[in-house]
């Protein structure tokens, strides 16, 4: 039974191969080392030394902290990364540093860590990977992040428990070239929050974006008001049209310039992004104040956009190296 199992499998899979992999593509994952606890941290404090410490010190009162006050944010960013928990990081920062840390520290640090400027620091990192390629497409979506603590609900007339959730909403540009999802930007909410209203709000708001680029959405995303905000702000938006819509010329329009193909061909890749935080993650979140959940579910896309960063590095620097070998050894 074995030799015939073998036989009938092998050339299945031969026949069949992995076309989700680009050609170099774990060469390059390789040589990111994105696994590498030393490298992340002191990449983390270098985003934190462009961006500026989250914790200034304000005055010379009090005892002096153990570490700069930029490692306390690195240490943050570091445990999210590789999705620890306090006492896992307890346990690194000796490897780190050389000097022990208590995980009740870690978590006082944390609590002081803001949202808005981890977000801060994805839009940095977008925008140095977005010179490296610059054409792009645009996606908009969500997904849903779980807790560890319940809530009382009716439900059909009788009481039952329901897992809090939160949601993060991201818009990311999606590099065919290279195959490259990088976040644009992101807005963390709770979980019955509606996807239309934030994306016209926080979403499309406060990032820089190129202009006559496609954005592909579901129909949770199809509004005359988001339709209207896109035009504005120089995209071509690709939102699934919704079945029960009043005919009108600006209706007719948009049905005219709608794209189902390429909306087929670019909106289900953002669920790469989110099937790398369900690996890593699971897709939930062990805090629980409200502050830090939003967070850490922050430093999650965080945490995506540095792994993205680094594998555009090394695309860079693989594609020279290729280039300069083709060249004539005069030139050379």
């Amino acid at each position: 039974m074995g030799g015939i199992l073998k036989k009938e499998v092998c050339p299945m899979a031969l026949r069949y191969k992995n076309k989700r992999k680009r050609k170099g593509y774990w060469k390059r994952y390789d040589r990111a080392r994105i696994k590498d606890f030393r490298k992340i941290f002191q990449f983390s404090l270098q985003i934190i030394k462009k961006l500026g410490c989250p914790f200034p010190k304000k005055d010379n009162r009090g005892r002096k902290p153990k570490f700069p006050r930029a490692y306390y944010a690195a240490f943050c960013i570091v445990m999210a990364y590789f999705d620890l928990s306090l006492r896992d990081m307890e346990g690194e920062i000796p490897l780190l540093t050389r000097k022990t840390f208590d995980h009740s520290n870690v978590d006082r640090w944390f609590e002081k860590l803001d949202e808005d400027y981890i977000t801060e620091a994805v839009k940095h990192l977008h925008r140095k990977v977005k010179k490296m390629f610059r054409k792009g497409e645009y996606i908009v979506d969500s997904t849903k992040i779980t807790t560890t603590r319940y809530y009382k609900m009716i439900h059909k007339g009788e009481e039952t428990i329901e897992l809090i959730c939160l949601k993060l909403h991201l818009l990311i540009t999606y590099f065919r070239s290279v195959g490259i999802l990088s976040i644009a930007n992101l807005f963390v909410s709770h979980g019955d929050a509606h996807d239309s209203p934030i994306f016209n709000e926080e979403l499309i708001e406060g990032v820089e974006l190129q202009r006559n680029k496609r954005l592909h959405g579901d129909k949770g995303y199809f509004s005359r008001d988001n339709i209207i905000k896109c035009i504005d702000k120089g995209l071509s938006p690709n939102f699934v049209p919704k079945d029960n819509i009043n005919e009108d010329y600006f209706w007719n329009k948009y049905l005219m310039e709608y794209d189902d193909e390429a909306r087929k061909q670019n909106r289900g890749l953002i669920e790469g992004i989110f099937g790398g935080t369900t690996i890593e993650t699971d897709d939930k979140t062990r805090f629980v104040k409200d502050k830090c959940r939003k967070t850490h579910i922050a430093l999650m896309a965080l945490s995506h956009e540095i792994k993205t960063y680094f594998r555009a590095l090394e695309h860079k620097s693989i594609t020279l190296i290729y280039v300069i070998l083709q060249q004539p050894p005069i030139f050379r």
